[in-house]
């Protein structure tokens, strides 16, 4: 996805590989990923819909208001085991 003004994604991967047994073509591969690590709420939608009734009174008593947001933080992790 291409970067949008205003966004703050700070996305991270720690990796690990730990030899097994004898050699160096076994070994064990772990791996955390995280998507929106600091969780920095990004809202994307505002209610914009305006209603009235018949004497003129706002009646959308969600208006101006936010009502959606881009994903929270995602964690992956990761186990491989390469001989």
């Amino acid at each position: 996805m291409a970067a949008v003004p205003g966004t703050n994604n700070f996305d991270f991967t720690i990796g690990k590989k730990i030899p097994v047994g004898l050699g160096e073509r076994r070994m064990l591969d772990l791996r955390v990923e995280a998507y929106n690590a600091f969780n920095h709420t990004q809202f994307t939608g505002i209610d914009s819909g305006a209603r009235f009734d018949q004497s003129g009174n706002q009646t959308n008593l969600n208006f101006g208001a936010y009502n959606a947001a881009r994903a929270g933080r995602v964690l992956a992790f990761m186990l491989r085991f390469a001989f």
